[in-house]
């Protein structure tokens, strides 16, 4: 609820993880020409840019050091790199978010706006975390 107050809305406007993975079907087909991709194939795409993501990692600050972590984790890093870029621009044309972004959004805009600081302090006393071991570095952040 803390973001839906901060940004004034209802309802967080975050993509299923399952509309992700048939929009990247989609590309990956559109990108490669391989019109049977197995879902083991974009699953495995789609956790890979995640992880990235998790890193807090953006695609327009970070364009390199992310190029480099695709090369090392696959022999298809440029393919990679061209399905994030095309996710995001299908996010930023209808306006969706998803779980990964919504942290990193989140971070940028405490990082840049006091009041927003400001306000978590005066709600947000004490944060219990569980599963500590499992944060990566914008839930550390938040």
């Amino acid at each position: 609820h803390l973001l839906q107050d901060l940004w004034g809305v209802k309802k967080l406007p975050v993509v299923s993880p399952e509309r992700i993975l048939g929009k990247m079907g989609t590309f990956y087909q559109d990108l490669t020409g391989d019109k049977h991709p197995g879902a083991e194939t974009i699953e495995s795409n789609a956790q890979l840019i995640s992880r990235a993501k998790s890193k807090g990692l953006n695609l327009t600050v970070d364009l390199a050091e992310i190029a480099d972590l695709f090369n090392k984790w696959s022999t298809e890093g440029d393919l990679l790199l061209s399905l994030w870029q095309r996710l995001d621009e299908w996010y930023a044309a209808h306006s969706l978010l998803d779980f990964d972004d919504l942290l990193n959004r989140a971070v940028e805009q405490i990082n840049q706006l006091d009041e927003w600081r400001s306000l978590l302090h005066e709600k947000y006393r004490h944060v219990l975390v569980d599963e500590f071991q499992d944060t990566n570095p914008p839930q550390w952040a938040l």
